[in-house]
């Protein structure tokens, strides 16, 4: 059975800020992609309490990206895990992460 994540947005005059908690996996990805789709401008994904990634996510995460950058915004994945963290780095994510 998978579990949906906790997904929380809120506006902030800089942008918006996604707080994600769970796993991001197959189960995840519309759920994910439905809340990141409407944002614009900086969106700043708090990966803090994301325990786990997987490729799909990682799909996501850079559909997102690109999405952004064409229309001028920003992603930034602030203070992933150690593991989640690791996964981002293997792929060139490196340039998105903030601490």
């Amino acid at each position: 059975m998978m579990t949906p994540l906790d997904i929380t947005v809120s506006q902030t005059a800089g942008g918006a800020v996604v707080r994600i908690v769970g796993e991001i996996d197959l189960g995840a990805r519309n759920q994910l992609r439905e809340s990141l789709d409407p944002l614009t401008g900086l969106v700043v994904i708090d990966m803090s309490a994301v325990t786990f990634i997987d490729s799909v996510g990682i799909a996501v995460i850079a559909a997102q990206h690109e999405r952004l950058t064409k229309s001028g915004g920003m992603l930034r994945l602030e203070a992933p895990t150690r593991a989640v963290r690791r996964a981002l780095e293997m792929v060139g994510f490196d340039d998105l992460i903030i601490d």
